[in-house]
């Protein structure tokens, strides 16, 4: 038996290759093989995309220095001085 090839060809977001390529070998029992490359930019439609921050805001400089001295002394907290 002779098994042929079938091609598929579109656009994806970049964001979702990603995804496409994990869920890539379940569904083509381990034969499917995907080849991408960058095409092109497009502006975003609808809101733009946002994340939660996950560290302190740079741009209060108060809070952001606050935050960085915080993180310094715990992270040389645990060294001796050698004297």
């Amino acid at each position: 038996m002779q098994r042929r090839g079938r091609s598929l060809e579109g656009d994806i977001p970049a964001a979702r290759v990603h995804e496409l390529r994990q869920q890539l070998p379940p569904l083509t029992r381990g034969e499917g093989v995907l080849e991408c490359a960058f095409d092109r930019y497009e502006p975003v439609s609808g809101p733009a995309p946002a994340r939660p921050r996950s560290d302190s805001n740079p741009l209060n400089r108060a809070e952001y220095l606050q935050r960085v001295t915080r993180r310094g002394s715990t992270l040389y907290s645990g060294h001796r001085q050698w004297t």
